[in-house]
């Protein structure tokens, strides 16, 4: 099989040039898929993205996780609408589980907006079990009865001990015509040769990210390789190409400067024929006959129709857009909120960028969501045609981080469960909860009144609080408790209970242990600790006292 591969140096560049290759590789894939699909029913891909936990390394002070999304929500715009497209992750749930592989979205047409979503949504922190997610993918695809290609994007080599090359075999041998293209992202030589077998084994594209101007190269021959048509009857002599080249631009507004950047569909409506090309100005050669010309950037899409006669064909298409750049932060003047989501609406389309926000965007009021945490703001902005708006956009927020403490102040309580719930209550005594976290919090919410809620093992406390703008708040929550160490050798179970009601004799079972020693956190108070004891399960009870910061041993013998 024959497999292309691309290896160069580490990888120095910056990253909008790592973002310029993943384009490039995605898009390339997208063009492939869509041009075979004028030999097929249908066409289909699965995205298989790495989520793990190194996607948090940098590449030019930008982590690699959001080039990931910057990337492809520009790129999922131009993908052709017949192309039936997946996503699959891994490492996005849960640490050191090599089962953590999900199919989030489902290979179809039309759901660009689904992926661009999902990928937002990832937080990266598990293993690379890349092996099990291709497979994966295949098998969503039904490899073994249709066309299927997959598009890994991996940042590491397998981590959970599977044979990438194995499967790759197998999958070539077993499928009708399946095709794996790996990009290894940020990775060295030595580990690309660990995955480059994926791409060789199943005819496939192998590459590393490091040089741009040989990687663009590369990139625009596979673009380029497009599927060779069956035979047809030879043609007729088509009329010569208009004489010149054409002069078509894009601009913000009527006379500017050309847009550079964007895309280029042109279309020949007695054919029904779309080209598309990239730059300032479209690469096509003009028969006599009528086109619809469309120029994309961002989401602004403008067309325009002209007629090709004997003379280069003129025209500009005008966008009536600004360009917007716009960052976050917690109040004027203060340090900018490097991971806030910048939602711009656009009539029924929405931009999200992350961090800062840089798109081509229609003139008018505009308005713009932020968010960071369980923080957000609404805001609106006046795009004028043809000119920059740059703005720093407020979002009212602040910062907690807190502790729980035993009530003595002499240690931080273990295995903690924080909430943060607002401190209005309903008419039934409920409060809505903002956030929840464990062990320690770091959260940003509105400004306002809160209750901290903290539990560990039986034991509970709540503090009223309250949170500024562009304010840390960090509180000590002290929790009245202790802890109980219960020996019951030879027991089945032990349950730890409160003490019976002065009145109805009513106990609460605060926990079930099924093993002869056990460790609980509880409330200062009086409490009762019960075992079983032999097949007959014989019960032993006896009463403990827990007092506020100390450890107390209970031995239970049959």
């Amino acid at each position: 099989f024959a497999c292309r591969m691309v290896t160069y140096a580490p990888i120095v560049q910056s990253g909008n040039t790592v973002m310029k290759i993943l384009r490039q590789i995605l898009l390339g894939s997208a063009v492939l898929a869509a041009a075979s699909a004028q030999s097929h029913a249908a066409d289909r891909a699965m995205i298989v993205m790495d989520a793990s936990g190194s996607m948090w390394g940098q590449i030019d002070g930008k982590t690699k996780i959001e080039i990931a999304r910057e990337t492809l929500a520009d790129v999922l715009t131009s993908v052709p609408v017949e192309l039936e497209l997946g996503l699959i992750a891994y490492g996005h749930r849960e640490k050191g589980q090599c089962g953590d592989i999900e199919e989030i979205v489902a290979p179809a047409t039309g759901n660009r907006d689904a992926i661009t979503d999902a990928v937002n949504g990832f937080n990266p922190k598990g293993k690379t079990p890349l092996t099990d997610a291709v497979r994966q993918a295949a098998q969503s695809l039904q490899y073994t009865e249709d066309k299927a290609t997959v598009i890994l994007v991996t940042d590491g080599i397998e981590t959970c001990e599977a044979d990438p090359c194995a499967v790759a075999s197998e999958l070539e041998a077993s499928g009708v015509d399946f095709t794996a293209h790996v990009v290894g992202f940020g990775i060295s030589e030595e580990e690309g040769q660990q995955v480059a077998c994926l791409a060789e084994n199943t005819g496939g594209d192998f590459i590393l990210a490091s040089d741009a101007s040989e990687l663009g190269d590369a990139l625009t021959e596979t673009v380029a390789a497009t599927p060779a048509p069956p035979p047809e009857p030879e043609p007729t002599p088509a009329p010569p190409p208009i004489a010149g080249p054409a002069d078509l631009r894009a601009v913000l507004t009527e006379g500017g400067p050309p847009v550079e950047g964007g895309r280029w569909d042109v279309t020949r409506l007695d054919i029904d024929e779309t080209k598309t090309s990239y730059g300032l100005n479209p690469t096509y050669d003009f028969m006599p006959g009528d086109y619809r010309v469309t120029f994309k950037i961002d989401r602004v899409e403008r067309s325009i129709d002209v007629t090709a006669a004997n003379a280069p064909v003129t025209g500009e298409i005008v966008l009536d857009a600004g360009l917007v750049t716009l960052d976050v932060a917690f109040a004027d003047g203060s340090e900018l909120i490097g991971d806030a989501r910048i939602d711009v609406k656009s009539g029924e389309l929405v931009n999200t960028q992350y961090g800062t926000f840089s798109a081509v965007t229609p003139a008018g009021p505009t308005p713009v969501k932020v968010r960071s945490g369980r923080a957000e703001a609404d805001h609106e902005i006046e795009v004028v045609a043809g000119e920059a708006v740059a703005k720093t956009l407020v979002l009212p927020a602040g910062r907690i981080t807190a502790n729980a403490t035993f009530n003595d102040g002499s240690e931080v309580v273990p295995d903690v469960r924080y909430d943060i719930l607002e401190a209005k209550a309903s008419l039934s005594g409920d409060r809505k909860t903002v956030e929840t976290q464990y062990n320690v919090i770091d959260a940003i919410v509105a400004p306002g009144d809160y209750v901290m809620r903290v539990r560990s093992g039986g034991a509970a406390a709540e503090m009223e609080f309250s949170v500024e703008q562009n304010a840390l708040t960090d509180i000590t929550v002290p929790m009245d408790a202790g802890l109980v160490a219960v020996s019951a050798p030879g027991a089945g179970r032990i349950d730890i209970l409160t003490s019976p009601s002065a009145l109805t004799g009513k106990q609460d079972r605060l926990a079930t242990q099924y093993q002869p020693e056990v460790q609980l956190i509880l409330n200062r108070g009086s409490y009762v600790v019960r075992g079983e004891f032999g097949e007959d399960r014989a019960v032993v009870e006896q009463e403990f006292t827990i007092s506020a910061g100390q450890r107390t041993e209970v031995t239970l013998e049959q």
